[in-house]
């Protein structure tokens, strides 16, 4: 898989919705398609949070090797502790199901408000 860093233009005028200034921007590439888009936004120098852009999903993304790649690109850009949530049930049940790949079900991280319908997970390396 390869990682390319999109210009947050892209994600603004195309994903306004899915916008945060301090946030990096990546499209997940796989075989010359592109998997997803997924921005990570940074907390500490050792510490962030990862998520999808729903909208821009191809087909079945979430495979082991997947989950393997991105955590290797987190670890890569200096993370140590990945947060992630979701309010969609699919993805809850794709996180349970990579238990065995270290993702925890946790408590929100104290650097966002409290949503009680969402689940926050957490990856460490």
């Amino acid at each position: 898989m390869i990682f390319k860093e999109i210009n947050k233009s892209e994600i603004k005028d195309k994903y306004n919705k899915w916008y945060v200034e301090d946030t990096r921007y990546f499209n997940i590439i796989k075989d010359e398609v592109i998997l997803c888009i997924y921005g990570v936004t940074r907390y500490t120098d050792s510490i962030c949070e990862a998520f999808w852009i729903k909208e821009s999903f191809h087909n079945k993304v979430f495979t082991k090797g997947f989950f393997v790649g991105l955590f290797n690109h987190l670890f890569g850009l200096g993370y140590r502790k990945v947060y992630t949530c979701t309010g969609w049930d699919k993805l809850r049940k794709v996180f349970n199901h990579f238990k065995y790949l270290g993702i925890e079900e946790t408590d929100s991280p104290i650097f966002v408000e409290k949503n009680e319908n969402k689940t926050w997970f957490i990856k460490r390396i």
